[in-house]
């Protein structure tokens, strides 16, 4: 894949990864194994 497309996977993978630490420490238990 281009460049790009690789850089846009990881941004997206980082802002699924902040999503969940903030849902973690916000109590959703579904991001609670995070913190585990």
């Amino acid at each position: 894949s281009s460049y790009i497309d690789s850089f846009l996977d990881r941004a997206y993978n980082a802002t699924e990864l902040a999503t969940g630490i903030c849902s973690a420490l916000h109590g959703d238990d579904k991001y609670q194994w995070f913190l585990s």
